[in-house]
């Protein structure tokens, strides 16, 4: 389920694009997630617990303002995984003129935002040593402290071929 880099569910999740002054508005983290918890929800009852369920989600939006940062894209990992999510697929989000409301546009790859250096100073969340590649890491690394895991289960599910359908 995509919640990342301007789809529709991203437009719920990150202040900078929610507009709304509904139940879905800016007014805290379970109200941006809402939606995606109640696609989730819905998801597993129709197709059962056991049906997989990936949410991909900003784990950070640099410069743009109000962008979702690394301790919200936390937070809503931990209510969707609550909801019934099986797996988080974190993303950043790197626009050009992020300021501006207006003129900025995003780009989905990071190699393009970082060539030939990064166009502004990154904080400790960001990785750019590497061009773009693997840059978003240490989100993904913070957002994985966040939630609870199995982290047997896929290698305990390969050892025992009768598990692997349920995990994949």
């Amino acid at each position: 389920m995509n919640g990342a880099t301007n789809h529709l569910l991203n437009s719920f999740l990150s202040r900078a694009w929610n507009r709304r002054r509904d139940a879905s508005g800016c007014g805290s983290l379970e109200d941006r997630a809402g939606i995606v918890v109640g696609i989730t929800q819905e998801v597993k009852r129709r197709n059962g617990r056991d049906f997989a369920v990936i949410s991909l989600i900003n784990g950070i939006e640099p410069g743009l303002k109000n962008g979702i940062t690394v301790e919200e894209s936390s937070g809503i990992a931990r209510i969707l995984q609550s909801a019934g999510a099986d797996a988080i697929e974190v993303r950043g989000e790197f626009y050009s003129r992020p300021q501006d409301d207006v003129l900025r546009d995003s780009t989905h790859f990071p190699g393009v935002y970082f060539y030939p250096e990064s166009p502004e100073a990154l904080d400790g969340a960001l990785d750019g040593s590497r061009h773009g590649a693997r840059v978003t890491l240490p989100v993904a690394a913070a957002i994985k402290k966040a939630v609870s895991r199995e982290p047997n289960m896929i290698v305990d599910a390969i050892a025992d071929g009768s598990r692997i359908a349920r995990v994949i």
